[in-house]
């Protein structure tokens, strides 16, 4: 799955100038996740339309960085997430970014990305 990234100041109001750059470009935020850096601030987003979407971030001053998430699945129940942790820990594979996208019924979503997606694709097959 495709995401963007972006780099800005970490201050009040970039969440609302940012959703209102996007909402007047009829593109709808799908996922957001924000990470506060010290006096930057990393967003991550997937939306409706990533391209367009880097397009509008740029004109806006945004640093536009593409991203690369693999989307896995897991059961809602204690230690599944430990799991997935060993696997690539035993590999020595670095989870780079994880954040949860959707929970239906007794599953929960996650973008994942790592050091080596390729390779993390392949130890986790049984969560795709």
């Amino acid at each position: 799955m495709k995401e963007i990234k972006l780099i800005t100041a970490d201050e009040p109001g970039v969440l609302g100038k940012l959703a209102e750059a996007l909402g007047a470009a009829e593109i709808n935020i799908e996922t957001v996740s924000i990470e506060p850096r010290g006096t930057e601030a990393l967003i991550h987003l997937i939306t409706s339309n990533n391209d367009k979407a880097k397009e509008v971030c740029a004109s806006k001053g945004y640093k536009v960085i593409d991203g690369e998430n693999i989307v896995i699945v897991m059961r809602d129940k204690p230690g599944e997430l430990a799991r997935v942790g060993r696997i690539l820990g035993e590999e020595k594979i670095n989870i780079t970014d994880l954040y949860l996208l959707d929970k239906i019924g007794n599953k929960k979503y996650f973008a994942l990305s790592t050091s080596d997606n390729a390779r993390a694709k392949q130890l986790l097959a049984e969560f795709l």
